[in-house]
């Protein structure tokens, strides 16, 4: 009996039944054409059990090895707050489009955060005033180098953003996740309303991230770029931004003009590349 197309991988030629269901021209001996068809679906029903089995044995071995090669190209970037800090100040008030890197987001503020993030992990190819890096740069961009499937940014120009890359709460969400097994990576802290933010915590290199209580969510972020203890309780802390163009404003800035606030430490991450 021949048994085509059980799937897209097995074609099963023959199927042999037992000699019990052998044909005989003796009477009482002779089996019923539904008996036949009973039990050769039987016969069917295991050996698709038999490879349904071994299909998902495979496709697991697949998955093991999948995630084993994963694991072993991803290495660990310490996360440099000296080269995020350099990015933030260079291009918090550019505009030339010979010099920009990156291309904007409407709501540029965390785009330009992350873009701070991703230098400061070694996406960025150092560079001065006199941009002779930036093709090299764009090219890392357009490349994902330093990013992930999940949190990229786009090459001046052309190509899309993520919303873990220029959303707020996106952001936040996103590297704040412990339990991912790369990509930047952060701890929350300090989340209190303004006048009660404590700055004794804020490190250069940090995120900090206002709340409009008028909006009703997380509304802005920024980026860490000068903390100096000036008091036994005192700080000054100056911080680069986009939407509101600023390097080096103060952090007061916005403590006076925002109802919450809460801060992201960076350690180290892993990536692909």
């Amino acid at each position: 009996m021949k048994i085509k197309n059980i799937d897209s991988e097995t074609d099963l030629q023959y199927l042999q039944l037992d000699k019990e269901f052998e044909y005989s021209d003796m009477e009482d001996n002779t089996v019923t054409e539904s008996e036949i068809k009973k039990y050769a679906q039987q016969r069917l029903d295991t050996v698709e059990s038999f490879l349904k089995v071994t299909r998902n044995s495979s496709d697991n071995v697949k998955s093991e090895v999948s995630t084993r090669v994963v694991a072993e190209k991803l290495t660990s970037r310490s996360y440099n707050s000296t080269n995020g800090v350099k990015y933030a100040r260079l291009y918090a008030l550019q505009n030339n489009p010979k010099n920009l890197v990156f291309a904007r987001a409407s709501l540029d503020c965390t785009n330009f955060v992350s873009q701070c993030v991703w230098a400061a992990y070694g996406g960025w190819k150092i560079d001065t005033e006199k941009f002779t890096n930036v093709s090299i740069n764009r090219t890392r961009v357009a490349n994902k180098e330093r990013m992930t499937s999940s949190w990229y940014g786009a090459k001046y120009g052309k190509g899309d953003i993520s919303n873990n890359f220029c959303g707020v709460t996106y952001f936040y969400n996103y590297v704040t996740d412990s339990k991912k097994s790369f990509g930047p990576q952060g701890k929350g802290y300090g989340k209190a309303s303004t006048d009660k933010f404590d700055l004794s915590k804020v490190r250069v290199g940090d995120v900090i991230q206002f709340y409009l209580a008028s909006y009703g969510n997380w509304r802005h972020s920024t980026y860490v770029s000068s903390v100096t203890k000036v008091g036994a309780d005192d700080y000054k802390i100056f911080l680069c931004t986009h939407q509101s163009d600023h390097k080096d404003i103060s952090i007061t800035e916005y403590l006076s003009n925002f109802d919450k606030a809460r801060g992201i430490h960076f350690e180290n991450g892993k990536f692909s590349s």
